[in-house]
């Protein structure tokens, strides 16, 4: 179901417009990765009675579900990004009119962008070696969770990035 933007659970009161298809995208990817959870729950809903009645716990229950919810956490920031939801100190702010508000959240994006850019590069040379050492976790089970996470950071950064960027040019408009 799609809603106009002003009906948008997810649309923020400045985005002037429908969101852009970064907005869209990283809105979407955060919301089906929620689903994630219910898998999460049925995995550990399972493993407790295999340990508890049958006496019998699993090896890879606890890396799936690590993975999993590793992915959405690492992944919600795109979708944090999007919607505007991230933590925001605004008492100073708020005394600044209209104008002032909007350049400093402007320069708020820059400084996130170039932060994400940076980023970038240390988890992309992190992923690298990772890949090249087929890094595994170690464990009994022994899987390539951080393989996988950080393969998903780079991923992550990259779209906050995008999102960063399409903010400071919707921003350069207004």
């Amino acid at each position: 179901m799609t809603l106009p933007i002003d009906q948008h659970p997810h649309a923020s009161a400045d985005e002037g417009g429908p969101p852009s298809p970064v907005t869209r995208f990283n809105r979407r990817l955060g919301d089906l990765l929620a689903y994630g959870y219910v898998v999460v729950f049925v995995l550990t809903f399972g493993e407790v009675m295999a340990r508890y009645l049958f006496n019998s716990p699993t090896q890879w229950t606890l890396e799936v579900c690590l993975i999993m919810a590793g992915l959405h956490y690492i992944l919600c920031g795109p979708q944090v990004s999007a919607n505007d939801g991230h933590i925001a100190v605004t008492t100073l702010t708020d005394t600044f009119p209209f104008r002032g508000r909007q350049i400093v959240k402007q320069i708020g994006y820059l400084v996130s962008l170039i932060c994400c850019l940076v980023l970038i590069v240390g988890a992309w040379n992190q992923a690298a070696f990772s890949v090249e050492v087929n890094e595994r976790s170690g464990t009994i089970f022994n899987s390539r969770l951080p393989m996988i996470l950080k393969m998903a950071l780079v991923a992550a950064f990259v779209l906050m990035a995008a999102e960063f960027s399409v903010k400071l040019i919707r921003g350069r408009r207004a």
